[in-house]
């Protein structure tokens, strides 16, 4: 038998970096590398790349005013 969760849509990138970015207030520090991983566990649908989740991610950290942490490569 399925839940309720079987039913809902799939969310899109966009929505899912949102979500990935509510519980940081303004001036914290959001991880790229944290940030991608969260999206990348809730979304293993998504097709964009790393790339282009990562423009997704500082556009949605600068409005929220969120210090962003480019630490892909460590």
């Amino acid at each position: 038998m399925g839940t309720d969760d079987d039913h809902r849509p799939e969310r899109s990138a966009k929505e899912l970096v949102w979500a990935a970015l509510d519980g940081f207030r303004p001036g914290d520090i959001a991880a790229v590398k944290a940030v991608l991983a969260m999206v990348r566990d809730e979304g293993p649908h998504l097709t964009e790349t790393d790339d282009e989740l990562t423009e997704l991610i500082v556009t949605a950290a600068s409005a929220k005013e969120l210090f962003v942490e480019f630490n892909l490569h460590q």
